[in-house]
């Protein structure tokens, strides 16, 4: 297991699965739930830099195929799905994951 941890919650990746665990804050704040994801599951997974400072960066995993309509931060923080990130340094731990479960992905469908 591999653990990332964000300011708002962590991630944790497994060998066949990936767990979304919001903070306390997000939770209360967006009715939000801890997620586990399938691999085989994750249809994609899109990532949003952050405008730092004027806003934050996420990263949405989809499970249904569609891309998101709204890109901005808004949706993102209110929905189970995704995971925010407040600075650079987090964005490129994100972007690291998403490369990682990319490459997963695509060893999963090559099958």
């Amino acid at each position: 297991m591999h653990e990332l941890k964000l300011s708002s919650g962590c991630i944790r990746m497994y060998q066949s699965s990936i767990k979304l665990i919001h903070s306390i804050t997000r939770k209360k704040r967006h009715a939000l739930e801890d997620i586990t994801l399938l691999f085989n599951d994750i249809q994609h997974v899109e990532l949003y830099k952050p405008l730092w400072p004027f806003s934050s960066g996420y990263i949405r995993f989809s499970l249904d195929g569609s891309h998101h309509l709204k890109k901005n931060i808004r949706t993102a923080e209110k929905e189970s799905f995704s995971m925010l990130c407040h600075s650079m340094q987090e964005y490129q731990k994100l972007k690291r994951i998403k490369r990682f479960i990319e490459t997963r992905l695509e060893v999963l469908h090559s099958d």
